[in-house]
């Protein structure tokens, strides 16, 4: 079995070019993968890394006006979020709405079995989803959807009422849902920020102009952006990573009829 330590330089080398010879340099200049000592956690058999081949294009969004940002204060630390998606088949529930696109759902109490699946592949109408994140420091967690229809903008994380903390080491699962028509992509805008953005837990506020003052108002970047797979090439997860304390993750869920 390989120690987490040789674990851990295994993978700079394989997603950075980190050679060893650098093994002085400051261990919170660059991101690191995802199985490492920052998020705690560690790679299960068979697993690998490699470059998103496509970052989801995201429509404009109606600029806000500005706000003079701070700068941070020493060095920043790198912040990193794990996507997965897990599926359980497809289902009607009885005096289910299909006006919405990804509506959650109660959660099952029948016990049915639900596995990974590959989060960029394409699901189907009537498919049941639970997304689950995993972040590498103590923050604030917010899911912002844009339905397939390219008009309905939802939160659907947090809970109206809900607290969006999240901490590492405890993965947060959303859903049941359920994907509906009309077909095309749900375009998730995930912003993970060490402090509450209030605007978002307003449950009376315009979410799209809630989703432009705060992009405007500080900057949220993706520096990395990483598959976990198999060595059949399966994707299981979607790993992201920024040097500071924001991060902003865009996922696109694909659907078919």
């Amino acid at each position: 079995m390989i120690r987490l330590r040789k674990l851990v330089w295994l993978l700079a080398i394989v997603l950075f070019g980190v050679a060893p010879a650098a093994a002085q340099a400051p261990e919170d200049d660059t991101p690191r993968g995802i199985f490492d000592t920052q998020t705690q956690q560690k790679a299960s058999s068979n697993t690998r890394t490699r470059k998103r081949t496509k970052v989801p294009q995201r429509p404009p969004i109606p600029a806000a006006p500005a706000e003079p940002l701070a700068k941070p204060a020493g060095r920043e630390k790198v912040t990193a979020l794990r996507f997965c998606v897990m599926s359980r088949g497809r289902e009607t529930p009885a005096g289910y709405d299909v006006g919405r696109n990804l509506t959650k759902l109660e959660k099952p109490k029948d016990g049915k079995p639900y596995g990974l699946t590959d989060p960029q592949g394409n699901f189907r109408e009537g498919d049941i989803l639970y997304l689950l994140f995993e972040v590498s420091k103590p923050g604030y967690l917010y899911v912002v959807n844009l339905g397939s229809d390219d008009k309905t903008r939802t939160l659907i994380y947090p809970d109206p009422g809900q607290s969006a903390a999240v901490v590492p080491e405890t993965p947060v699962m959303i859903g049941a849902l359920r994907i509906d028509p009309p077909p095309g992509v749900d375009r998730l805008t995930v912003l993970f920020s060490p402090d509450r953005i209030t605007g978002f837990e307003d449950p009376t506020a315009n979410l799209t102009q809630v989703l432009a003052a705060e992009l405007n108002r500080r900057q949220y970047k993706t520096i990395s952006q990483e598959e976990v797979y198999l060595p059949s090439r399966e994707t299981l997860a979607l790993y992201f990573a920024n040097r500071g304390d924001l991060l902003k993750a865009e996922i696109d869920i694909k659907h078919v009829r």
